[in-house]
């Protein structure tokens, strides 16, 4: 222990990055006064707050506000603000309280906002996303911003929080939860990855390398992407998309415009047909729940491009959800496990982010489809 203390502060930074939770930064702290600046700055570096009781909780941010007013240099550690909602819409005291912390964390990277409250129909008043009060700086630190299943962004102070951090490369909100007409050309110039509504989408293609994208489709929605230049397209290489209704013909002239996609993910259980796949550079294949449909022999035989295929159950174990996967050089299926949360596979590397579950992979585990079987 006493050679531990006498390593510099950085190493030490970096050895408490390996705790696995935030109690154990804050114990690390309190150990001893070389280890408190360690522990501390672990501590507030990734800030999770999963908000369901209001009393308790707006103390709670209150407390955390004046943690970082204390000593401002706090404010600097903090990388990270993750704000969950359950059962329960914000207060007002909570909407000014997070409006006065996104502004004042100048190392702020990732943002994100997500409402699983049952009454998020119901009006909320909108979080102040107006840009901090001083001059525009040449790089803001902000890269990912996310705002799921909630209805709180207002356009003109939304635009103006979007102009200011232009550096974003990541955005994300609900499908149906944004109303911002004027986003054009001349905003977020570095944006990679975007899960949007479709016309949203289009808007923000042109001109940007995005690589990743994500979103919704449904049976009543036109056809609006053949107004786009198919060059918009090109550098797409992630798409996962819902599929509402009988919507099967739209997602497939959506796909074909992706000339360059590797990764296509379908949400639902909707199929994709063979000629389709055919006629684009998609690698892998992520379906949903079509054990008895499905042949993959009889898809790597068809689609020579195509890598790797994989089905997920829609079981949750205790390890998490699996799905079973196919490789085109490898004999047998087998299980797996995504390292990440449900529904952020579109975000990773489907080649190295997950585990093979080898305490599942057993011939009764697989099963067995006929070589006439399509999908």
């Amino acid at each position: 222990m006493g050679n531990l203390l006498k390593a510099p502060p950085e190493v030490l930074s970096r050895i408490a990055r390996y705790l696995p939770a935030q109690a154990d930064c804050l114990a690390l702290s309190l150990t001893s006064r070389e280890l408190q600046v360690a522990g501390e700055t672990q501590f507030y570096r990734n800030v999770t707050f999963n908000l369901k009781d209001i009393s308790s909780d707006e103390r709670r941010l209150e407390a955390f506000v004046r943690c970082l007013m204390t000593r401002q240099d706090r404010c600097s550690w903090v990388q990270s603000l993750s704000v969950t909602l359950s059962n329960r819409s914000l207060t007002r005291m909570e909407h000014k309280i997070l409006a006065i912390v996104i502004n004042i964390l100048p190392s702020l990277r990732s943002f994100k906002y997500i409402d699983y409250s049952a009454n998020n129909s119901v009006y909320h008043t909108a979080i102040d996303f107006h840009p901090p009060r001083r001059p525009l700086q040449a790089e803001t630190s902000l890269r990912q911003f996310t705002c799921l299943n909630a209805n709180i962004l207002d356009q003109e102070p939304f635009l103006a929080f979007l102009h200011f951090h232009h550096g974003l490369q990541h955005l994300e909100f609900s499908e149906d939860a944004l109303n911002v007409p004027h986003l054009g050309k001349g905003i977020l110039p570095n944006l990679e990855t975007l899960r949007a509504p479709v016309d949203v989408i289009l808007r923000l293609l042109p001109g940007r390398h995005i690589k990743r994208i994500k979103t919704t489709i449904s049976q009543d929605m036109a056809p609006i992407w053949v107004h786009t230049p198919r060059a918009a397209f090109d550098t797409i290489r992630v798409f996962s998309s819902s599929v509402c209704g009988d919507a099967e013909e739209l997602l497939e002239s959506l796909v074909l415009r992706m000339s360059n996609l590797e990764f296509l993910e379908i949400e639902d259980e909707t199929c994709i047909s063979l000629s389709i796949l055919r006629c684009t550079k998609i690698k892998f294949l992520r379906l949903r729940n079509l054990w008895g449909e499905f042949s993959a022999r009889v898809v790597f035989n068809r689609v020579p491009v195509l890598e790797c295929i994989e089905l997920q159950h829609t079981v949750e174990l205790s390890a998490g959800v699996i799905s079973l996967r196919w490789c085109r050089d490898v004999e047998k299926p087998y299980i797996v496990s995504w390292d990440c949360k449900v529904k952020e596979e579109w975000l990773r590397d489907w080649r190295k982010d997950l585990f093979v579950r080898h305490d599942m992979c057993h011939d009764d585990d697989v099963p067995v489809f006929d070589d006439d079987e399509v999908l």
